[in-house]
């Protein structure tokens, strides 16, 4: 007895749903991607403490990497406490929250002026720390601001 098609398609996993235009990946692909977006979450998690190593964009590449090999993970990283308003403002409104610039910028200089101050760093390591920190805060401040909500 042979199998019809139909039978065999309805034993295929369900494919994800995605926003028009986006592809699920499979296979290779989809491995090597799910390994990506773990690393940029690890990435993140780091940055929230290192201010030289900004959180959100390996956060909104997790997402994008997530969206495209694991729906699943992808709305888990979008309800997680850490990053999801984050990662929904930025996914909404392509900006993030006033507040959360201010505490980002607060954080680098406060950081960065306690690694110049108190870190021994040699004059041009110090200069490279700074060129660093003012590209961080011009990219921060030239990011759009998305209005404050009651959330």
């Amino acid at each position: 007895m042979t199998e019809t098609d139909d039978s065999v398609e309805d034993r295929r996993a369900p494919q994800p749903i995605l926003p028009s235009g986006v592809a699920a990946w499979t296979g290779l692909r989809r491995g090597l991607g799910l390994i990506a977006a773990g690393a940029c979450v690890a990435l993140a998690a780091l940055g929230l403490f290192l201010p030289l190593l900004p959180s959100t964009p390996f956060i909104i590449l997790a997402s994008y990497l997530f969206l495209r090999c694991s729906t699943t993970l992808h709305q888990r990283l979008r309800r997680s406490q850490l990053f999801g308003r984050l990662l929904a403002d930025w996914e909404e409104h392509r900006g993030i929250r006033l507040r959360d610039k201010i505490r980002a910028i607060a954080v680098i200089l406060i950081c960065s002026a306690g690694s110049a101050i108190f870190g021994g760093l040699s004059r041009p390591l110090t200069v490279a720390a700074l060129i660093l920190v003012a590209t961080g805060l011009f990219v921060i401040v030239r990011l759009p601001t998305v209005k404050e909500t009651s959330d």
